[in-house]
């Protein structure tokens, strides 16, 4: 997951200078092929004509040293290290990333349509539940085209997947709740593992 900082001002500023951008960050991730996909997400997701909030998380190849206007990208676009999910988030469009566990529920929990351009691990398995549920596509990172991105904008940009998503958004528990829930089911698992021998396997061990 993304760490929590602050929202500054001039990220503050920006965001509400314009049109909701569209998040584009991998967190922790090693992305395959560095900044080059990551140049390749936001000339798609400028094509798309939206803006773009890049985050270059854990991975140093993919920073930025570039403020809005710069020459490397223009005002559309603006390149920070890390944000706070919970409150950047919901005032985006829609969210690309790496389709960790973390950086999903975080999308969508904020009700944001969500492109997983995944990984390995699990990431792959999250990409199918966001597609199952009608609230964004998957692609795999190391295959992305122009046309695949398109294609899968087309459809993350589409209003039905936006409602789709704050529906979603809707029906999801607290994460409080989820903790607690998870916990249950932890320890219920635990005592399972503690309980005795059935009686009669009990007796049979005791005979011998």
């Amino acid at each position: 997951m993304q760490r929590a900082v602050p929202v500054t001002d001039g990220l503050d500023s920006w965001l509400r200078a314009g049109t909701p951008p569209v998040y584009i960050g991998f967190g922790s991730m090693t992305v395959p092929g560095g900044a080059a996909l990551l140049d390749e997400l936001v000339a798609a997701v400028r094509r798309a004509g939206r803006r773009v909030l890049l985050v270059g998380g854990w991975d140093d190849r993919l920073l930025r040293e570039n403020a809005p206007g710069s020459s490397e990208f223009g005002h559309d676009v603006l390149s920070v290290s890390a944000v706070d999910h919970t409150a950047v988030l919901p005032q985006c469009e829609a969210v690309v990333h790496h389709g960790g566990a973390g950086s999903t529920a975080a999308g969508l929990r904020a009700g944001r349509p969500t492109l997983v351009c995944h990984v390995g691990a699990d990431q792959p398995l999250w990409g199918r539940r966001v597609v199952a549920s009608r609230v964004g596509a998957s692609v795999a990172a190391r295959s992305v085209s122009s046309a695949s991105l398109d294609a899968a904008l087309t459809r993350v940009l589409h209003p039905r997947t936006r409602s789709a998503a704050e529906r979603l958004a809707d029906s999801l528990v607290s994460p409080t709740d989820a903790v607690r829930r998870c916990a249950d089911l932890v320890e219920a698992a635990a005592q399972r593992r503690r309980a005795p021998l059935h009686p009669t396997a009990s007796r049979t061990e005791t005979s011998r």
